[in-house]
């Protein structure tokens, strides 16, 4: 079985997960590990193979309002008309 985790590229996101990708990993399962650079030394370390993911946008998405734009994001009275 291939088995996929993925965290933010730090720590606190990363570490509490090792353990986690390890049982599998340790019962012969392949295990990838998505997250930034800055935390790929360990995971490789752990036998996690690590990988940077990719940001895929939709088709026709405004690159510059995505991702993580405020602006684009409703608020809770406008989406139920309070």
């Amino acid at each position: 079985m291939r088995v996929l985790f993925a965290s933010l590229a730090s720590v606190g996101h990363t570490y509490p997960l090792v353990p986690l990708a390890m049982a599998p990993r340790d019962a012969g399962h392949e295990v990838h590990f998505a997250a930034g650079p800055a935390v790929h030394g360990p995971l490789a370390a752990n036998g996690l193979r690590p990988f940077r993911p990719q940001v895929v946008l939709p088709q026709g998405a405004d690159q510059r309002r995505w991702p993580g734009d405020c602006r684009s994001t409703p608020t809770w009275e406008h989406d139920h008309g309070r």
